[in-house]
């Protein structure tokens, strides 16, 4: 877990799950008025477990080759996953929620009553994380190729430098062996 944390991406990840969590806790408070810890509860449980599916997410993402795959593949394997994840987030939000609220049966009609909002809040999630995380990786590419590039291009401008080098070179003995066959001819002494 630390050296998750050490990651920035990681602390942005936390800070915005946060932020929907405080948007959350705000419309079910202001919004729906819904007491402060009923609402509460239910943003954190919401947005706590999407947030730690969603994490596991960026493994199903990073190992899905978009290059060999064709988009019927593609669509078919983020139906299913999709379907997964808000399967099990919907599960397990209405179980954790249906045990601590067990005794109030409002909060328990508003949560039977918000499903379907809650699924297609579910998708946006699923679609804005694969969306990012497809982004996220695309770029990191980008970046290797261009340092790869880079490379590339500083190991050419090295090739060209040895090649005008190799060429000086035999200019340079040539006239050296030549002025010295001169000056042996003319005065010997100092050759």
């Amino acid at each position: 877990m630390a050296k998750i944390l050490k990651n920035h991406l990681s602390i942005v990840y936390i800070i915005l799950w946060v932020a929907l969590a405080v948007i959350h806790f705000s419309l079910l408070y202001f919004g729906y008025g819904l007491f402060i810890f009923v609402a509460f509860s239910d943003s954190l449980v919401f947005n706590l477990l999407f947030a730690l599916i969603g994490s596991g997410l960026w493994f199903m993402v990073r190992y899905s080759n978009l290059q060999t795959k064709t988009i019927s593949e593609l669509a078919f394997y983020h139906l299913g996953g999709a379907a997964v994840t808000i399967l099990a987030w919907m599960m397990a939000g209405y179980l954790i929620l249906n045990g601590i609220f067990s005794a109030d049966e409002v909060y328990l009609d508003f949560l039977k009553m918000t499903i379907s909002l809650r699924i297609i809040t579910g998708v946006m999630f699923y679609a804005l994380l694969v969306t990012g995380y497809y982004l996220l990786i695309n770029f990191r590419e980008l970046k290797e190729k261009n340092q790869r590039e880079a490379q590339l291009t500083n190991l050419l401008k090295e090739a060209e430098l040895n090649m005008l080098r190799s060429q000086i070179r035999p200019h340079f003995l040539f006239n050296s062996l030549n002025s010295i066959s001169s000056l042996t001819m003319t005065n010997p002494g100092k050759a």
